[in-house]
């Protein structure tokens, strides 16, 4: 099963040079998908689906969706308000206020959390939606793959890390080591690719369709501006998450051109060839 997940998407209705570029940027990913040799079974979208939350922002949203392959799920952020969110993708999906839901797929539950605290730029996860996460997970007949907006991680960037003994986070974590039908934990948020090992699995974290976050792991004084940069104009991504059956493979795919240096010709055959040979035993 291959799943897509494109995150941090930033949209919005105002006519200005960012709102511009992160459509454009959202065009060429879509592009991408559309153009994959082996198309997703479905495509994720974990989060800051628009820029300001409002509902303009929303419908363009909804229009711009089209335009993806297939099956397409999505998740809210920090960036995201859920009011604006249900007038124009209605109500489903939502359980007692937050847009969390699960996906069963061939041989996996994919289980998308709400993370967002509105007005709040960090994650949030209270016993309401830490009681839903359990019992999915006590009911669940499969492996289970999570996808949330923050990930629950420190990621060594001072202005986009989680910090570990965050009440949220415990309890996020808590949820999780409950259980051991948990293969995989999927986020957005920091504008950058990274994985790391957390509550005995793995969060695989995307970087986004809008513009990523520099990469600087420099100590931070918040009261000290020091010219750092903060966001820089790398190219828009995909994360490609396959599932085998027994774990998870992702790649991260950037959208744009780029010169292709070897294509599979005739001449190549007998290297391909070598490539495909099983070595004989020796027994």
């Amino acid at each position: 099963m291959l799943i897509a997940q494109i995150t941090d998407l930033h949209l919005s209705a105002s006519n200005n040079e960012m709102a511009k570029a992160n459509e454009a940027r959202f065009d060429l990913v879509a592009e991408v998908l559309n153009n994959f040799s082996v198309q997703p079974d479905l495509t994720l979208v974990t989060g800051d689906l628009v820029e300001n939350g409002t509902l303009e922002s929303y419908e363009l949203l909804f229009r711009k969706l089209a335009i993806l392959p297939g099956e397409v799920h999505l998740g809210l952020g920090n960036h995201d308000r859920r009011a604006p969110f249900r007038k124009v993708f209605g109500a489903r999906g939502f359980n007692d206020g937050f847009l969390q839901y699960a996906i069963k797929a061939p041989g996996l539950i994919i289980l998308m959390l709400d993370t967002l605290e509105e007005g709040l730029h960090g994650g949030a996860f209270d016993a309401q939606r830490a009681a839903w996460l359990s019992n999915q997970l006590a009911a669940a007949d499969r492996p289970v793959l999570i996808a949330l907006h923050h990930p629950p991680i420190p990621t060594q960037i001072p202005w986009m890390t989680t910090k570990q003994d965050d009440p949220w986070v415990e309890l996020l974590e808590d949820c999780i080591q409950s259980s051991d039908k948990v293969v995989g934990v999927i986020s957005g948020h920091v504008h950058r690719h990274m994985h790391r090992a957390w509550a005995g699995t793995q969060v695989m974290v995307s970087a986004a369709t809008a513009a990523q976050v520099a990469l600087d792991m420099a100590p931070l004084d918040p009261d000290s501006a020091d010219g750092r940069p903060l966001i820089t104009e790398e190219p828009p991504a995909i994360s490609l998450h396959h599932w085998d059956g027994t774990a998870i493979t992702t790649h991260r795919v950037l959208a744009g051109q780029y010169n292709e240096l070897a294509h599979f010709n005739p001449s190549m055959e007998q290297a391909m060839n070598e490539v495909f040979l099983v070595p004989k035993s020796d027994a």
